[in-house]
């Protein structure tokens, strides 16, 4: 199990072996495919808003400019998660643990949107979804480059990250587009696919 294999312990003798490739402390293929799927699912969820928020400004039957806020609400949450994200997993005993509950509460964030309608409660959601967000952006970075620290293939690793999540906020409009074209009269439904992808990355972290 990730949560088992990360500990402090492990993670101190990962980072005071930084020539070896093969570090059997850490499961870095499993890992770096949780990393992945989170970070794209992060992704997607970051660019979701825009694409739908004309539905959900009917769904709260609130002003633009109120649903508007959404984007603020959950930015004031990035930013405060991405402040605490790395100092948290740096002082972690189990990052593992860290990146499940953010991971967690990122998807809850998705799944709330679908069934929102007061925008107190929407402003709430976004602001909570927002923090695990920056959790994960922050703390991912570090564990990405904590696991695959020493290895010729660090710079490739970060750089797919990063790459998952650009093709994350990508496909958010394609998804929404076939919602739309599949029948679906509310993009809002759309928010289910950051969820499906957030489910494998839960369960990889319990391998």
């Amino acid at each position: 199990s990730v949560f088992g294999s990360m500990t402090a312990g492990n993670a101190e003798a990962l980072l005071s072996s930084p020539g070896t490739d093969d570090v059997k402390a850490v499961p870095r293929n499993l890992w770096t495919l949780a990393l992945y799927l989170t970070i794209m699912a992060l992704g997607i969820c970051y660019a979701m808003l825009g694409p739908t928020l004309l539905d959900l400004t009917e769904r709260l039957q609130c002003s633009a400019t109120m649903a508007s806020l959404l984007f603020s609400a959950r930015a004031a949450g990035y930013l405060l998660g991405s402040t605490l994200g790395g100092p948290m997993v740096d002082r972690s005993s189990n990052p593992a643990m860290l990146l499940l509950w953010g991971t967690v509460g990122s998807a809850l964030g998705a799944l709330c949107v679908p069934f929102l309608h007061s925008l107190s409660l929407a402003y709430l959601s976004q602001s909570l979804q927002g923090i695990s967000m920056g959790l994960l952006d922050t703390g991912g970075n570090v564990l990405m480059l904590t696991v695959w620290r020493g290895s010729k293939h660090v710079n490739g690793a970060v750089h797919g990250f990063h790459f998952l999540f650009g093709l994350g906020a990508f496909i958010a409009p394609l998804c929404v587009s076939l919602v739309l074209r599949c029948g679906g009269d509310d993009a809002v439904q759309a928010w289910w696919v950051p969820v499906a992808t957030y489910v494998p990355a839960c369960l990889c972290l319990f391998l």
